[in-house]
């Protein structure tokens, strides 16, 4: 899996174009004791440039069966019986 996505705007086509692939987990940089990642991510994206702008558009999903996607580890507030 990949851990970064670069889009070469010198070689995209005038028109734009569909890009697509799996970039780790780690691309989230989460800084949560709760949040814990563990699947990597799909992406499919429609790019082009607009002006001088890149313009993306498309889906990011965690890839399903592998582990997830992203989890939430909540304390035990509660209190206990006595």
């Amino acid at each position: 899996m990949d851990k970064t996505l670069v889009i070469d705007v010198a070689r995209l086509d005038r028109d734009g174009e569909e890009v697509e692939g799996v970039l780790d987990d780690a691309v989230l940089d989460l800084h949560d004791e709760f949040l814990r990642p563990f699947a990597g991510i799909r992406y499919r994206l429609s790019v082009q440039l607009a002006g001088r702008e890149l313009l993306a558009r498309g889906v990011l999903e965690h890839i399903p069966g592998v582990s997830g996607g992203l989890s939430r580890r909540v304390p035990d507030v509660r209190e206990k019986p006595q």
